[in-house]
Order: C-alpha cells, then structure tokens, then sequence
C-alpha cells in the first residue's frame, strides 16, 4: 500500500495538497483498501503546520460570530474578559459579496441588540475570503484569544465541511476558546492541561499556568498512556534511546510530569498530577466529567495520521464532545 498509511509521518510545512483533498483521498482510498485494490499516488502528503502560540493571558478576547443579533457566549466571554481586564472585540463574519450598505447596516443590527450591561464592544465586519488574512495579521501583531460557539460535526457530514474550530486551530495561529454548546462559561477553579510531554507543548503549559495565577485557579496536569504517540521530532529522543527497559520510560515519563508540576508550584499554582490510560480524546473527557474540570487547555499539533485527518485530532475530538470550554493552542 503506499506510505500514506503508515502509522506515522512526520508532516512538514509546505502545502502541495489541500487539507480536503487529503481528507478525500483518504476516504477514497480506504474504501479501496476494503475492495482489496491497490492504488498508486504521485503526489506527495504535506500539511501546513501553525506557528508558535501567541500569548492569550493577557492579549485581546476576539467574539467569532455570523450572528445579526447577540450571539450565544457573548456574556460568558465578556465576563472572563472584564475579570482578567483583557479587551473584547467582536469580529462578524460575512458572505463574500455582501455589499457595502448591507455589510454596515448588519453590523449596527449587531450592535444596537448588544445588552447595555456589555458596555460598547467595538464590532467588526469580515468578509468570509478575508477572514484567514485577518487572522494571520492579527497573530503577527501581538497576543489573541479566538472565541466561539463553534460547529460540532461529527461524520459523516464533518467529511463534507470541516468544523470551524478546526480550520481555525490547523490554518491559523491564534488560540481558541471553543465555549460548549450552550455558551456558558461558569466560574473557572479547575483547569485540565493534558501533558503530552512534547518540547512542543512547552509554551501552552506556561500560558496555562499564567492564567491559572490570574484566576486562582487549581491545575491538573493528566499524562496519558496509549496508543495515541507522539512522533519522533515532538519527544526527547536522545533521554529516551538511552533507557534500557519499559521501567525506565515510565520513570523518565514521571520525571518530566512532577518537572512540570514543579514549574508551576514554584509559581504559587496548587497543582495535581494524574496518569490515565487508553485513548487520548476518551480519557481526557472521562477526567473532565469525574473531577469537575471546569476548562481544559490543549495543546493542538495538527494532524499526525490518516485516523486524525478522517476523524479528527485529539483536541478536535475533546472539543466535539466536551461540555466544558476547551482552549485549543497550536503548539
């Protein structure tokens, strides 16, 4: 079979497919497998893989929205806001050839159905093609936040259009806040870091544990054992050659998790390490539910497999299924 379905590849960044044309062709390809035929491919598999995560705890909270009147989440984000003094801003997504009159007459609909409680939220209009560029300018500019009620599908329908929060976490930089379905963001005591133990995933945890100073919050770091591994280049491979036997992976693997408890005690955070086993997504959603995890914070690699391309990444699936708002951070 070709080489696409090895169990790992290590993606690179450039783009010679699109990330639908990936998804396609590996349906297509699956359903030969079942057929028993064999299928030639030129084109090489890369993906495009994000930057480095911009700072959130401090920077600006941006409401994604297509809604004309108030949007579901808006008050729960504006809270969070008000309470670490970040600044909201609305960003109101529009069909690509909306026309100019339409386009202000939608966003002062959008402004006069804000509750006066709120305050004035500066709103901006986007346009659908734009709204990538903007994006991207923003993240060059300084730290923020994304936030939404985003679309949950689940196959087969996900197959035909991504979720929106996908696209957001694979084509961008930004990290974002994915508010549960119903939009609300109670009070946050408890938040979840699934510690993978990638070097990657570094920046992410220190970003956490800069919000948890500022809401006085609890963190549990989670490491998970399973079949969902890391590649090659996200581990420490040199500590990881040099261990002799399994007891000496589970010890290293400690090691780095009460290294990382330690980084964020020594920074006043009350910290709690646990260990899980089985498949990523599902015991992460299993810890969210018995210990009352009020926010969870990943950090998102993008796409590792044929299996996240067709069913989504560990954190695309948390986010599926979570009543809880996750932040996803492309690592």
């Amino acid at each position: 079979m070709p080489t696409l379905f090895r169990d790992e590849f290590e993606p690179i960044p450039s783009c010679h497919w699109s990330y639908v044309e990936c998804k396609w062709y590996l349906y297509y390809n699956a359903y030969c497998r079942k057929l028993k035929l064999h299928i030639c491919y030129t084109k090489p598999l890369h993906f495009r893989i994000s930057g480095d995560a911009m700072s959130f705890a401090n920077g600006t909270f941006l409401f994604i929205t297509n809604s004309f009147h108030t949007p579901v989440g808006l008050s729960s984000v504006a809270a969070l806001a008000t309470h670490l003094g970040n600044e909201l801003q609305i960003y109101l997504k529009m069909p690509p050839r909306t026309e100019a009159i339409i386009f202000k007459k939608r966003i002062e609909i959008l402004q006069e159905s804000l509750p006066e409680d709120l305050g004035p939220i500066p709103i901006t209009g986007v346009h659908s093609k734009e709204f990538a560029p903007t994006l991207n300018e923003l993240a060059k500019q300084g730290g923020a936040l994304l936030a939404l009620v985003p679309t949950r599908r689940g196959n087969p329908i996900r197959a035909f259009s991504n979720n929106d929060y996908e696209r957001l976490l694979i084509e961008g930089s930004l990290p974002v806040l994915a508010l549960p379905r119903d939009g609300k963001l109670g009070l946050i005591k408890k938040v979840l870091f699934p510690a993978d133990l990638s070097p990657r995933s570094e920046a992410a945890l220190q970003q956490t544990i800069d919000l948890c100073k500022r809401l006085d919050a609890e963190l549990h770091l989670l490491h998970i054992y399973g079949t969902d591994g890391l590649l090659p280049s996200e581990r420490d491979m040199q500590k990881r050659r040099a261990a002799t036997s399994p007891r000496e992976l589970f010890e290293l693997d400690q090691n780095q998790l009460k290294e990382l408890a330690a980084r964020a005690t020594d920074q006043g955070i009350t910290t709690v390490i646990a260990t899980a086993e089985g498949r990523a997504h599902t015991a992460i959603l299993n810890y969210i539910r018995t210990q009352q995890i009020n926010l969870a914070i990943m950090a998102s690699h993008g796409p590792r497999n044929s299996e996240d391309i067709l069913l989504g990444t560990t954190t695309a699936r948390v986010i599926l299924h979570s009543n809880v708002p996750v932040i996803g951070v492309p690592a």
